[in-house]
């Protein structure tokens, strides 16, 4: 039996539509490295530019390929790729903690093209109660694996709304919140005094393109 990689060359009219659902076409075409031309900076969080409007809310980075700066407050130039988590200086480039790319927000860039590589996955957004400065995340995001925390919005504390995504295992400070180290769990500052939130997660996503393509096909 021909595995599904086959079975998709041969194009059969009446089984390429079973064929896309069964590996999620949508999902999969999202993670193919894209690039994102005349892109200007958004809202500035500290010394962070979050660039970038193009980017698809639900759609994190995962790595940058190339990005050139044409025109904003910097000096146009090639900008430097700096290690995922890194706040980006003036000339570089990074992304966030929650998958969102950055530049410094002194580089004002107004002209950026940036070529990247999405992260695949499958999204989960929960309301629980924090405890202990700690939000527990269910079972159905740890099985599969918790890789990006998303966004974070305190629903109740002494400091509410949005909060500042740190890298993971990092200590949070006020207004902000990160994944633990194991990524099981989302941690806020105790100054903050959180008693509940909201929290949304990118894991790992259900379908494993490689293994699917890779398996004996059953569609005739």
């Amino acid at each position: 039996m021909a595995d599904l990689k086959s079975s998709l060359n041969r194009a059969d009219l009446n089984a390429l539509a079973d064929e896309f659902r069964s590996l999620a076409l949508g999902d999969m075409v999202a993670a193919f490295p894209t690039t994102l031309r005349t892109c200007s900076a958004a809202a500035n969080v500290g010394s962070v530019g979050y660039v970038f409007a193009k980017q698809s809310a639900d759609i994190p980075a995962a790595s940058i390929l190339w990005a050139y700066a044409k025109a904003g407050s910097g000096t146009p130039a090639q900008l430097t790729v700096v290690a995922y988590g890194t706040t980006p200086t003036a000339g570089q480039i990074g992304i966030a903690s929650n998958g969102k790319i950055v530049t410094a927000s002194a580089d004002a860039w107004t002209n950026v093209d940036v070529c990247y590589v999405p992260e695949k996955g499958d999204q989960f957004s929960v309301t629980l109660p924090v405890a202990s400065n700690t939000l527990t995340l269910p079972s159905n995001m740890i099985t599969p694996g918790a890789s990006t925390l998303l966004s974070v919005v305190v629903n109740t504390g002494s400091v509410v709304g949005a909060k500042i995504v740190e890298v993971a295992g990092a200590t949070p400070t006020t207004g902000e919140a990160c994944l633990n180290a194991a990524k099981t769990q989302v941690v806020f500052a105790s100054a903050d005094a959180v008693t509940n939130a909201t929290v949304t997660v990118l894991c790992s996503a259900a379908i494993d393109v490689s293994a699917a393509l890779a398996a004996p096909s059953t569609f005739i």
